[in-house]
C-alpha cells in the first residue's frame, strides 16, 4: 500500500474515489516506452504524476534541466485528463 507523504493527492474536485483495479497494460506499455527513451538519450527531464492502486496520487521529477516546453506538456495533459473526467460523467 502506499504511504501518505507530502507529494501524495488524496482528491481535489469531485472527491471520486478509485476502485481497486487490475494492472494496466497501456500503463506498463507507456512506462516501458518512455524508459527506452531515457536511456537512449531522447528524453532528458521528466515529471511523472502516478494514480496508485488504493487511490492515492503522488508524482517524481528527475532530470538535467528544466523548461516550459515540459510545463506545457503538462498543462496540456491536465486538460486532456479534465476532457475525459468530463466526457466519463465524474
Amino acid at each position: 500500500m502506499t504511504q501518505p507523504s507530502e507529494d501524495n493527492v488524496v482528491t481535489i474536485g469531485s472527491g471520486v474515489s478509485i476502485k481497486a483495479m487490475p494492472v494496466s497494460p497501456k500503463c506498463v506499455e507507456v512506462l516501458e516506452e518512455a524508459l527506452a527513451q531515457a536511456k537512449a538519450g531522447e528524453i532528458i527531464n521528466v515529471a511523472l504524476a502516478k494514480q496508485h492502486h488504493d487511490g492515492l496520487a503522488s508524482y517524481h521529477m528527475g532530470g538535467n534541466s528544466w523548461s516550459y516546453s515540459l510545463l506545457g506538456a503538462l498543462e496540456r495533459v491536465v486538460r486532456a485528463i479534465h476532457e475525459t473526467l468530463d466526457e466519463a460523467g465524474d
